[in-house]
């Protein structure tokens, strides 16, 4: 049976890996984790039990500690305070989170009705409701006469934007809104840019709107049929001029973009090309295409000897595949690291040293671009949060591999695994 425990940024072992299920550590320093009984209980850093396994369950806390509870399975929900102590008494028949100071939350229904979810509600973290909705509730949405409008914290209080967009597109699906935000907004068929007080940074001009990235605060649009970004003010990073954006500037110092032609390059915040090499193909039989690469003329720098082939990253390598086997080239068309691996998975070498390849027996390591081993073998490894960190099981059934940023492994065990930081 899988179990978790938690790591410090050091490497430290915070606590062992006895935990069935856990909730991120909020800014009180608590986390909710759930026990071996089934029943949740709250931790602090340094792993210490604070509250006793004793809650059906228990979610994440706010910034102000509150978290949703349920003391039993035939009790309704309630929010709890750090110790414990019910601040919202338990008389909902759903509690979500708090985001911004509001939370939502569906009326305790009497037994053996139909629960209707478009009968949610929005309170503040006194219990008292602030928002009525018409249909099933967006975290901070209200809908009136089929308008939207957003609820938010100001001042510590709660904040509406009157319903008077026809769509709203949140700045990030996942972090709260702080006391000052900006978010797209739709009006007709176009779309715009507005803050939280109300003022229209942009009038609606752009045909679409993407995910925003909440820490270099830049947005992903499209104009008159071509994608690019603005930044928060509404100004172009540059030329608005691309067919795609594949990968976007989340947690890297470059954005993998794609041209009319369907050649890929990295770009960066100026919008120049990280390299001039793009991919291309050649057919050499009916229906048989090899891949090779060409310069901005159109002449052949790589000839299409390769079955398939990627893009080039930032650091100057790409993926390419003989018989079934990947390695990686330069721009020279010289082998780097040999074609040996069963597969490259997902984005390698996108401003960071690593790559995460794969062997035969569905077995992944993670290398450098020298074709050194750093980690491995891993299960199911997979990119983390902003790019920053990648995420896999090793030989112990119940630890985590994280990789960062320094090359030197900080904790090895040859039963548990390893925790890397990789430069």
């Amino acid at each position: 049976e899988k179990k978790i425990g938690f790591l410090a940024e050091s490497g430290r072992i915070i606590t062992e890996a006895i935990y069935i299920n856990f909730r991120p550590f909020a800014s009180n320093g608590l986390a909710p984790v759930q026990f071996e009984n089934g029943k949740w209980g709250i931790i602090d850093k340094k792993g210490e039990v604070v509250i006793q396994p004793s809650f059906v369950e228990i979610g994440g806390f706010d910034d102000n500690g509150l978290a949703p509870a349920k003391m039993d399975d035939k009790s309704n929900y309630g929010y709890i305070n750090g110790s414990g102590e019910w601040v919202i008494e338990p008389k909902f028949y759903f509690a979500g989170m708090f985001f911004c100071g509001t939370a939502c939350v569906h009326p305790e229904s009497p037994f053996g009705k139909k629960v209707d979810w478009w009968e949610s509600q929005w309170i503040d973290e006194t219990g008292a409701v602030v928002a009525e909705v018409d249909r099933q509730a967006y975290r901070i949405h209200a809908n009136r006469n089929g308008k939207l409008g957003l609820l938010c914290k100001k001042d510590k209080r709660i904040w509406a934007l009157s319903p008077q967009f026809d769509d709203i597109a949140l700045v990030d699906s996942v972090e709260p809104l702080d006391e000052y935000c900006v978010f797209f907004y739709r009006s007709g068929e176009k779309w715009g840019l507005s803050d939280s007080d109300g003022n229209f940074i942009t009038k609606p001009i752009f045909d679409d709107a993407g995910k925003f990235d909440p820490y270099n605060r830049i947005y992903k649009v499209r104009m008159n049929g071509k994608w690019g970004f603005v930044d928060e003010t509404g100004t172009p990073l540059f030329e608005i001029k691309y067919a795609k954006i594949i990968e976007d500037f989340t947690g890297s110092k470059l954005a993998l973009v794609e041209d009319d032609e369907g050649a890929m390059w990295y770009v960066d915040k100026k919008g120049n090309l990280a390299n001039r090499l793009r991919l291309f193909p050649k057919e050499i039989a009916p229906g048989v295409e090899f891949y090779g690469y060409v310069d901005d003329n159109g002449e052949w720098v790589i000839k299409p000897d390769y079955h398939s082939a990627r893009h080039f990253s930032a650091n100057g390598l790409a993926a390419v595949s003989k018989k079934g086997k990947y390695g990686f080239i330069d721009v020279h068309g010289d082998v780097v690291i040999p074609l040996d691996y069963k597969w490259v998975r997902g984005a390698y070498f996108d401003g960071r040293d690593i790559a995460i390849v794969e062997k035969e027996g569905n077995h992944s390591f993670v290398i450098n671009s020298s074709g050194k081993i750093l980690a491995g073998p891993l299960s199911h490894p997979r990119h983390h949060g902003f790019s920053e960190y990648i995420v896999a099981r090793g030989p112990g059934k119940d630890v985590y591999f994280i990789c960062g940023e320094d090359s030197v492994p900080y904790l090895e065990s040859e039963e548990k695994g390893w925790v890397y930081k990789l430069k």
